[in-house]
């Protein structure tokens, strides 16, 4: 596991792809995130994007959930949402 204290400015970690299906995107949308390019198809397709889209809410709960599978969690939380620090 990373700490804080490991973190460096221009650290990369390679996460690679996710793979979301067309209905989860609707789903997260109708829950978090109800825009037209987020939930209809076919208003998608008129819209800016030319087509559906994930949320951005969606994506970042994406990485945080590929981040946390392989045990490389940069930011660790404590119960009171703050950063933890390393045991000293």
């Amino acid at each position: 596991m990373r700490w804080w204290e490991d973190i460096r400015p221009g650290d990369v970690v390679e996460l690679g792809p996710v793979d979301v299906r067309e209905d989860e995107v609707v789903a997260f949308a109708s829950a978090y995130d109800p825009q037209p390019f987020h939930l209809d198809p076919r208003a998608a397709a008129e819209g800016p994007f030319g087509g559906l889209i994930a949320s951005c809410r969606h994506t970042v709960v994406s990485r945080c959930e590929v981040l946390n599978q392989r045990d490389e969690a940069v930011l660790q939380l404590n119960a009171r949402g703050h950063f933890a620090r390393r045991p000293a």
